[in-house]
């Protein structure tokens, strides 16, 4: 078998895939908002930013995959006492606490009267991812794990929003690495 790429030998990046589309007056579908790969609502494939998407969008859906979820596990002889999860090492509804959980903490480091919904989308994941990597792996040194995502921040913002950015995330790594 021989793998053939098209696009590529034609030189057809993304944004061309992307331009193709939108001239033809198809464009990309809707779910690519939130997702970055497949069109399926949910597979073992998906990222967890886009179980978190589905929760967002599709209440439903993310309910029914918590069902699947809950009923395999529910069948211990198959599982054979694991846990079967969606999201690689944690359960659904645990994966939604943790965002939960990293809203609130990011939420207490903005200045008062500001809200998560204020703050500019790209920004806003920028500081959770931040936060995630602040709390869930305390084998990244603080400021390592800052700095990476300051690079980030310079990327998409000038240098008083990123200084915003490491304000933020080093309240964050205060308050969860005390």
């Amino acid at each position: 078998i021989t793998a053939v790429f098209p696009f590529r030998e034609d030189g057809i990046d993304r944004a061309g895939v992307d331009r193709i589309l939108d001239e033809a007056g198809i464009g990309l579908p809707d779910y690519y908002e939130w997702r970055t790969r497949s069109g399926c609502y949910f597979c073992f494939f998906q990222r967890k930013h886009e179980w978190v998407g589905l929760r967002d969008r599709h209440p439903d859906l993310f309910e029914k995959a918590i069902a699947y979820e809950e009923k395999v596990n529910y069948r211990h002889t198959a599982m054979q006492d694991r846990q079967y999860t969606w999201s690689q090492g944690e359960s659904l509804h645990e994966l939604i606490a943790r965002r939960e959980e990293i809203d609130t903490l990011l939420s207490g480091k903005l200045a008062e009267g500001w809200k998560l919904e204020r703050l500019d989308k790209t920004m806003l994941q920028i500081l959770r991812a931040g936060a995630y990597e602040l709390l869930a792996r305390p084998d990244v040194p603080v400021a390592t794990a800052i700095s990476e995502y300051l690079d980030v921040a310079h990327a998409f913002f000038d240098a008083r929003e990123a200084k915003f950015a490491n304000g933020v995330l080093d309240a964050v790594a205060k308050a969860a690495r005390a």
